[in-house]
């Protein structure tokens, strides 16, 4: 079945999981343009702010829908054509602590002859333990996409915060896709991912652009 996703797409995301020994729930959404690469997402958490830093979530929300990259000629994009898909993302930050996801994006709409996507969901959840200082900016990062035999990709970053005391906090991530098809990534490819965020202890404000090239 051809899957259809059209120019703007809505997303809803749950966020939750537990951080430093405390549950916590985010959820809320936004609109983006998936054949562009721009997605926009406001998430409030319920019931009430958080202990720890919230923008230790900015690698586990929207980046996380790579329905949202832009795939320019001369790259292959085996997300949109996959019936939704799940990954595992293992965060190790530099200074000591981890964060693991486990994610599941699914696709929603009509299905017939094709399948018109309306909108996609995002259920992530996040767990583990780390220490951060206050995070008020993500730098730009490049996203290494490997082969890993058919449906499947691997992918490897590292994250850079700036802190409120004009410091720097960074992690490297190590990540794997499963997709809902058979298909295989002919070659690496790289995601350059722009961030423009606002964290606070009860609200997660952040905007990207993702844009995918051969490595």
């Amino acid at each position: 079945m051809k899957i259809v996703i059209p120019d703007q797409l809505e997303q809803k995301t749950l966020l939750h999981g537990t951080v430093n020994g405390e549950s916590f729930k985010m959820r809320g959404g936004g609109m983006g343009a998936p054949h562009e690469g721009t997605v926009a997402t406001d998430l409030v958490t319920n019931p009430g702010p958080v202990g720890f830093k919230t923008g230790l979530m900015a690698p586990c929300i929207i980046m996380g829908f790579p329905t949202f990259s832009k795939y320019p000629p001369g790259t292959h994009d085996l997300f949109k054509i996959s019936d939704g898909y799940e990954y595992e993302r293992h965060l190790r930050f530099e200074s000591g602590g981890q964060l693991d996801t486990l994610s599941k994006v699914t696709y929603h709409g009509p299905k017939g002859d094709e399948f018109h996507v309306q909108h996609v969901e995002g259920d992530f959840e996040v767990d583990g333990n780390v220490e951060a200082p206050e995070l008020v900016s993500v730098d730009p990062l490049v996203e290494l996409f490997e082969p890993d035999g058919p449906g499947q990709i691997k992918s490897s970053f590292r994250i850079v915060w700036r802190t409120a005391d004009g410091g720097m906090f960074a992690a490297h991530a190590d990540n794997v896709y499963r997709l809902k098809h058979k298909q295989e990534l002919p070659f690496r490819h790289q995601r350059r991912i722009e961030f423009d965020a606002q964290f606070g202890p009860d609200r997660i404000r952040q905007s990207e652009r993702l844009t995918m090239s051969p490595a």
